[in-house]
């Protein structure tokens, strides 16, 4: 194999290689921005509860706990050190 076959070879490989790197990266960013929103969305629920608490409303709380339940499957998959924290604030409201 030539010294210029083998160069056009690599090229074409990391032509290949490329899209797939960008594929990557614009996946990981939307899990990132999914895990971000969804402990948002909890912690801004919950802010909003604590202004005026009513701990009987069981209704209310469940919507909190699932909110944090749902912030931890989405952040569990990149730390999952806190997603089991966001685990334990899920039952704690449940």
């Amino acid at each position: 194999m030539s010294l210029i076959s083998y160069i056009g070879s690599q090229i074409w490989a990391i032509k290949e290689v490329i899209p797939a790197i960008a594929s990557y990266r614009l996946e990981k960013n939307k899990v990132e921005n999914a895990a971000v929103a969804a402990m948002r969305k909890a912690l801004n629920k919950t802010r909003v509860f604590l202004r005026n608490p009513d701990f009987s409303n069981t209704e209310e709380l469940t919507n909190i706990s699932d909110l944090w339940n749902d912030a931890s499957e989405k952040v569990g998959v990149i730390d999952k050190h806190l997603g089991r924290t966001l685990g334990d604030k899920s039952r704690f409201w449940s």
